[in-house]
């Protein structure tokens, strides 16, 4: 070489949301750092982040992708469902699993950016149930999603997809 030293690869900042506090984007990119290194280092950050910062929806993003991508699929559910029930809190909407909707109950679209975050984590968990085996759950989130969102805004068709050539597999 020519004397010029050489830089080390640094994987770029993931940005969660933005204006996200300086301690829980601390916590968060230093799991993402260390999820493949040390997982278990990963995991305890994540976990932390999530329970010193419970009212953080991407705290909650980041512990569910990070389960989900690691396989631990009934801890991915887990983290979902908690993630759920904070947004649904925070949006001042009732958390449903099932298809029925109180008549002049808050929409989740009406909560801004709590409502998109609830509607996202429930087409995870619809993708997550698709992953353990269990079409009928996911068919049930999928309707609920469809009955939510007809305009398919949080893109879960592409769950529909993977669903359908599940069942066509099956």
């Amino acid at each position: 070489m020519n004397g010029d030293s050489v830089v080390p690869w640094r994987e770029p900042a993931v940005l969660f949301a933005p204006g996200l506090p300086a301690a829980v984007d601390a916590l968060l990119q230093r799991a993402v750092a260390l999820r493949h290194s040390d997982p278990a280092e990963a995991e305890r950050l994540l976990l932390n982040a999530a329970a010193r910062f419970p009212d953080c929806l991407p705290a909650h993003f980041a512990l569910y992708k990070y389960y989900a991508n690691r396989r631990s699929l009934a801890q991915a559910e887990d983290a979902a469902r908690r993630a759920l029930r904070e947004a649904a809190r925070q949006g001042g909407f009732a958390c449903r699993l099932g298809l029925r909707e109180p008549a002049g109950e808050r929409h989740p679209y009406e909560a801004g950016g709590a409502g998109h975050f609830y509607l996202f984590t429930l087409k995870a968990l619809a993708f997550i149930k698709l992953r353990r085996n269990e079409a009928a759950a996911a068919e049930d989130i999928l309707a609920l999603l469809l009955a939510l969102d007809p305009e398919d805004r949080s893109g879960a068709s592409v769950v529909r997809q993977l669903a359908d050539a599940v069942e066509e597999d099956g």
